[in-house]
């Protein structure tokens, strides 16, 4: 067979099988967009009925209850953290493998904050996130800062590795006033979440997680739970 019929028949042969390939991803689009509606008419009744009690209808949470609308989860926002989150919940006494860590009250562990040194590093939050606030006072309340490091990070951002959330987030679940943020590092935060698995299916786990991954991947983080 001369070379030129052999590239000739190559060449239509590629044709038909792109213009093939095209028909049928054509025929499915429609089967996938639905599949995908489907999922997610399945994610938003999963969360109505076993979340947006605490968290809201509109998912952003409200004082002590984190914004799931758009936040950056303490423990990372993609859909495999948050499914572990809805998995095995948040300090959940006797749940081994529960997601742990707490905001510590630095009045009585062993930093032994007075008011005063509570007040300063309150300022120098505020500060940092361009609040107002006490020049002076921040500057004393610097130093203390190094007792919030390990767990919210050199710059204050976070650190998911321990659920440490973002003190610079434009949203903090328990307030970012003067006096909320007094009372959580004078007095400090244990929220808690339950665990679902057992009472949903690892099939609505995963769905759910993947539905709230979406919602934040589409937002600027927010809160922290």
């Amino acid at each position: 067979m001369p070379r030129f019929i052999a590239s000739s028949l190559v060449t239509t042969a590629r044709a038909r099988w792109r213009h093939g390939f095209v028909l049928v991803l054509l025929a499915w689009l429609p089967v996938l967009a639905s599949a995908q509606a489907r999922g997610e008419a399945r994610a938003e009744a999963l969360y109505r009925q076993h979340c947006a009690q605490c968290h809201g209808a509109n998912k952003q949470g409200g004082p002590g209850v984190p914004d799931l609308s758009g936040g950056l989860a303490a423990w990372g926002r993609s859909a495999e953290s948050i499914a572990q989150t809805i998995r095995h919940g948040i300090r959940v006494p006797g749940h081994a493998a529960t997601r742990g860590g707490i905001m510590p009250a630095f009045k009585t562990n062993a930093a032994e904050f007075s008011d005063d040194e509570v007040h300063e590093l309150v300022e120098y939050l505020l500060q940092l996130r361009q609040q107002p606030a006490d020049a002076a006072a921040a500057l004393r309340g610097k130093a203390n800062f190094e007792w919030c490091v390990a767990c919210h990070g050199q710059d204050a951002r976070g650190n998911t590795s321990v659920g440490g959330p973002n003190l610079l987030a434009p949203r903090l679940q328990y307030g970012a006033t003067r006096q909320a943020l007094f009372e959580s590092i004078a007095q400090g935060r244990a929220g808690t979440c339950p665990p679902w698995e057992g009472r949903l299916d690892a099939a609505d786990i995963d769905t759910l997680a993947r539905h709230l991954a979406g919602g934040m991947a589409k937002s600027p983080s927010q809160s922290q739970p």
